[in-house]
């Protein structure tokens, strides 16, 4: 059964959501997209989890897609944690379920990420994709200087995402697809940035706080996101049950590669090893 939702967050946002829910599932998959992208992207991986026995959740964050909010804003990456928080709740909820798995991709790995040392105690495990630790291409002295000023002067005020498409994917059609959607964004505000990156230190720095089991995905052609941070977020984490999948050559959006549905069973395979059911 395919559905949709809705629900308020702490600052009275309307964040929506899909689910996939098959009967008893085995496990509850939580889907984080990347910035300025939405849950309605994903459909194809939802349609494998159900295929798998598994409920599939994703939603559009805060400023994304069909939620309320500022255009790819966020005043701090705790309000999106919160956001992820409370998204967590109603997948146990509505799947009843408790094996819920987190996967995030690029900021919403990096969100994944700070759900995971905060309240890593109330999921069974996180998958990121190309977690946005290490920018490429990062604003640096006076120019990074500015970007500070206006994250504090005018926080939601955004700026052009410049990555070109082509460093996306391999995949033209997927990448069309993209040009093409209505709820794509291609912006970013100066807020969104700046903490993004503050987020991304406090990550690699308290990495080992990072309890539950743990895959990283990484393409090594990324030209958005440098596969050094995910590298060292390995070493980093604490986890006994940990592992990295590096792909040769793949680009920055691996759930959107050519090779995407290799990818996207292995994340199910990996996921069904570790529940109870």
């Amino acid at each position: 059964m395919k559905t949709e939702g809705s629900f308020k967050n702490k600052d009275a946002q309307d964040i929506i959501y899909r689910a996939f829910l098959p009967e008893r599932p085995k496990a509850a998959v939580v889907l984080v997209h990347g910035l300025g992208e939405h849950a309605a992207k994903y459909g194809y991986f939802g349609e494998s989890a159900y295929e798998k026995g598994m409920a599939f959740f994703a939603y559009d964050q805060r400023g994304h897609g069909r939620s309320d909010g500022p255009k790819c804003h966020a005043d701090s990456f705790g309000d999106l944690v919160e956001d992820l928080r409370q998204f967590v709740e109603i997948a146990k909820i509505e799947s009843l379920c408790d094996e819920v798995f987190i996967v995030g991709h690029s900021m919403g790995g990096l969100t994944s990420l700070l759900f995971s040392i905060k309240y890593g105690g109330g999921i069974k495990g996180t998958i990121v994709s190309a977690p946005a630790l290490r920018f490429m291409n990062s604003p640096s002295g006076i120019e990074g200087g500015i970007v500070e000023i206006l994250a504090l002067l005018c926080p939601s005020l955004t700026t052009p995402n410049r990555i070109p498409f082509e460093y996306l994917s391999h995949d033209t059609e997927m990448i069309n697809e993209t040009k093409d959607d209505r709820y794509s964004q291609r912006v970013i505000s100066f807020r969104m940035f700046t903490e993004a990156k503050r987020s991304a230190a406090y990550v690699l720095g308290n990495a080992a706080a990072i309890n539950v089991p743990v895959l990283l995905l990484h393409g090594t052609g990324d030209k958005v996101i440098d596969p050094a941070g995910t590298k060292e977020l390995f070493q980093k984490i604490s986890s006994g049950d940990k592992e990295i999948k590096l792909y040769e050559g793949l680009y920055h959006e691996l759930l959107r590669e050519t090779t995407r549905q290799e990818i996207i069973d292995y994340i199910l395979g990996w996921i069904a090893k570790r529940t109870g059911r």
